[in-house]
Order: structure tokens, then C-alpha cells, then sequence
């Protein structure tokens, strides 16, 4: 794209994708003798987004004033380390070890198989420097979860 536009490259790309899309229909069928050539534009690439040590020290800090979920055999603060620590160390998406049911976890091999893709291999549970592996975290969250309504 040029200097001033209002539109990304990947905009452009997604509709010269849509383009090249209906071009090789229209030849398919007869339409076009030939599929135009299209040049997609070069996108700049993304850095992905970590959270930071510093930043996650902070988060975990901060459980200590979490009041929810109450009226259980845990306490609150325990509940959100497990899990944000759980996240922060598989990469998994909040709402994946959210999801979790019983037959997607394998305590003994220490796997966990996350759905949120459906070709998604069992993801293996590596060990922490900590000493405390991410096996005992889906653990803690395992019991936690048994124990809710």
C-alpha cells in the first residue's frame, strides 16, 4: 500500500484472494480461457504478542485480591495462579483449560488435549524450572472443577 492509505496490505490481500478465487471459477466453467496472474503484496510480519515476565509477575501478584470462585476447598488466589500459570506456560487461550472436560486429560501420560482445534494433537506437559510441572497445575484445575456446581 502507499504512504497516506487508508487501507492495510491485508486488506488488499483478502480481496485480491477473493479475486483470484472467482477468476478460477469463472475458467473452470468455461468463462475465461486462462486465469489472470495476481500478485499479492508483501504484508509486514507480526510479531506475536507476549506477556512480558515482568508484567505476568505483576498478574499473579495481583491474585491475591481475587474474591471469586468462592464457597469452595480452595481459596480464589490459589484457582487463578493454577490457571494463569497453566497459560502462561502451555500458551493456551483462557477459555481452553476453561473447557476442559474429564476424558481430555490423561493425569498418568500428563497430557491435555485441547479442542480448540480439531486436529490438535495432545499437547505434552512439560515440567517447570519451579519444580512444579504444568501436570500438577491441570491437576489443581482438574479438582478445582470437580469441586464446582
Amino acid at each position: 500500500s502507499k504512504k497516506g492509505s487508508t487501507v492495510s496490505p491485508a486488506t488488499i490481500n483478502k480481496q485480491l484472494r477473493c479475486l483470484k478465487s472467482v477468476f478460477r471459477i469463472a475458467s473452470e466453467w468455461g468463462y475465461l480461457l486462462e486465469v489472470p496472474a495476481i500478485h499479492m503484496l508483501r504484508e509486514p510480519q507480526h510479531l506475536k504478542h507476549y506477556v512480558k515476565p515482568d508484567h505476568f509477575a505483576l498478574i499473579y501478584e495481583s491474585c491475591d485480591a481475587a474474591m471469586q470462585p468462592d464457597g469452595y476447598h480452595f481459596e480464589p488466589v490459589d484457582w487463578w495462579r493454577a490457571l494463569l500459570s497453566f497459560c502462561y506456560m502451555t500458551g493456551w487461550r483462557i477459555g481452553e483449560p476453561l473447557s476442559l472436560r474429564d476424558e481430555d486429560l490423561d493425569l498418568e501420560a500428563e497430557t491435555a488435549i485441547t479442542r480448540a482445534g480439531l486436529a490438535s494433537p495432545p499437547v505434552q506437559l512439560r515440567v517447570m524450572p519451579s519444580g512444579r510441572s504444568e501436570a500438577s497445575m491441570v491437576r489443581s484445575l482438574a479438582a478445582y472443577k470437580a469441586d464446582a456446581p
